[in-house]
Order: structure tokens, then sequence, then C-alpha cells
């Protein structure tokens, strides 16, 4: 470490066990700007930061404050590992009161052919993501990722092929995936054209009747089959609005330890829509 950085670190107090990972760095340059009085320090690493010591570093002076910013020049960049940077600077944002809900953002950011991108399924989440884009380009750019981060709106026909991508880790059985369709349509009497009473659901179930069968395991699933029972937990959830037509589905990727399974829950009412987006969450037991 040269010894310029060496005493900029200690000047803003580092913690002294992150200071080895600077050994190889080195400050370029602090830019004074004397109107608002606030500094950009400029510093070469080898990587980039990892995520506590970036964090111990904002904690000495705020990045998203207007008197000490920071920019990073990386040499041997690995982009593959700054997917892992979103959830923090979400946190970030949140703090700062930029937005109040993470949930609606935390999937957005993907990781594609050696570049970022916020991708939006509907209009509304494009308006979102393009609300806080610049900052999170702002954030990137400061930790060393030079290239631009577009917000990308998938068309309809594409969503099919955007949920195959994000379940390609999972272990899902071929060729099933078991879907569970739910799409309440109101029935209108004849004489009056006034729509009859929506069949509700059994007691005690989230949707559709009470099961009566037993499970068996995910693992044993080995080819399309009817009426099936299982029983599992929620790790994992995707949301699709269309921006066309009322037409909304619910992704649910489950488990029972034995294998995975992708269910599908299709809706065209926005209160039966909003009512399973509460009840079907991540860790939900089904």
């Amino acid at each position: 470490m040269d010894s310029k950085l060496n005493l900029f670190l200690k000047e803003i107090k580092l913690k002294e066990d992150y200071f080895e990972f600077f050994d190889n760095a080195s400050l370029d340059k602090i830019i004074i700007n004397k109107n608002n009085k606030s500094f950009l320090v400029k510093i070469t690493l080898d990587k980039y930061l990892p995520i506590d010591i970036l964090d111990n570093l904002l904690e000495c002076k705020n990045l998203l404050t207007n008197t000490l910013t920071y920019n990073f020049k990386i040499r041997n960049k690995d982009n593959s590992s700054l997917i892992d940077y979103y959830p923090y600077f979400l946190e970030l944002l949140k703090s700062n009161n930029k937005i109040t809900l993470i949930d609606v953002y935390k999937e957005a950011l993907k990781y594609e052919e050696d570049a970022l991108k916020l991708v939006a399924y509907n209009k509304k989440e494009e308006e979102r993501l393009s609300n806080i884009s610049g900052d999170i380009n702002n954030f990137y750019h400061s930790i060393g990722y030079e290239e631009e981060i577009p917000v990308i709106l998938k068309e309809d026909n594409l969503i099919e092929e955007e949920i195959s991508k994000d379940l390609s880790n999972v272990s899902i059985p071929e060729p099933i995936k078991k879907e569970v369709v739910k799409e309440e349509v109101k029935h209108y009497d004849n004489r009056n054209n006034t729509p009859r009473r929506r069949k509700s659901t059994d007691e005690g179930c989230i949707l559709g009747k009470t099961i009566d069968s037993d499970p068996i395991k995910m693992d044993l699933l080995v080819g399309e089959d009817n009426d099936v029972t299982i029983e599992g937990y929620i790790f994992g959830t995707e949301y699709f609005e269309s921006s066309k037509s009322n037409f909304k589905i619910i992704t649910l990727k489950m488990t029972d330890e034995t294998n995975s399974i992708a269910c599908k829950v299709f809706c065209s009412d926005d209160e039966e829509y909003q009512r399973l987006c509460k009840e079907l969450k991540e860790g939900k037991c089904l």
C-alpha cells in the first residue's frame, strides 16, 4: 500500500483488519470541490471491494452524502460478483428514504453476458426502476463498474423464457411442471344480468378444495400425471402482471427436500391476485 493511501485510511479510521486488502492499491487523486466543500477520492484496486469493507468505508463517510465520495478503478474485474452488492445497495436506498419497499426491486437486477441490467415485466415496474436507475448506476460506477446499467422492459411473450432462466438452477423433474390453476369467473343470471356469488375455497384453504389424499415425495414424480398431491414449502416466488390485459401469474418454487417443482397460479381478478400474493409467500408451508 502506498503511503498516501495508508495515511488516508488511518485518517478516516478504517478498521485496521481491512488494511491488508489495500496492499496493492494506490491513492490516485483527491479532488476538492470548493463550492460545496466535498471530496472525491479516487483509488485503484486489484479487485472489487468486499461488501464488509465497503460498508465500513461508508460508515466512516457515507457514500450518499455530499462531503466525501469514492471512485474505484479495478484492475481485475469479476463482474459476476457485482450482483451480490445489489441487496446491500437497496438497504442503503431505503435507509436514505429513496425507496420504502425493497421487495418490489430485489429481483430486478440481472447479470447476463458479463453485463448488468435492470429488468421490468410491466410498465409500472419499468417506471419504478427508472426512478432509481440513476442512483443504481452512480453506486455501481463508484465501486468500479464502468458500463451503463439499462432498464429493460420484457415483453409479455418473453415471460416464459425469463421464468425458465430464473429456474435454471432449481432441480425440477422433467417434463413435469405442476400447475395450480385458479381463475375465478363471475356467472351471470340470465334474467337480470347480475353476477352470481363467486365460488369460495373450502374453509382453511388458500386456494381450491380440501385435500384428503396422502402426499407423495417430489422425487418420485417422473412424468405427467393428474391429481397429484405433494407437500412442501415455498423457497422462491415470481410475480407477473400483463401490461396488455388483466392476466396475472404467480410462480411458486417449492421443495420437500427430496426434489423441487415449479407451480403456477393463474388469475385475472385483481382482488384475488392481491390476496394470493399475501398468502403465497416465501417460507410458506403447503
